[in-house]
C-alpha cells in the first residue's frame, strides 16, 4: 500500500513539474515571437 501511495505522489509531482515547465515554455515562446 505504501509503495503505490509513493508512486502516486511521485506521478503527481512529475505532472505538476511538467505543467509548470509547459507554462514557462509558453511564456518564453511569447517572448521569442515578440522579438521576431
Amino acid at each position: 500500500m505504501a509503495g503505490t501511495l509513493t508512486m502516486k505522489q511521485m506521478i503527481a509531482e512529475l505532472t505538476e513539474t511538467s505543467r509548470s515547465l509547459e507554462e514557462r515554455k509558453h511564456q518564453i515562446d511569447i517572448v521569442i515571437a515578440a522579438l521576431k
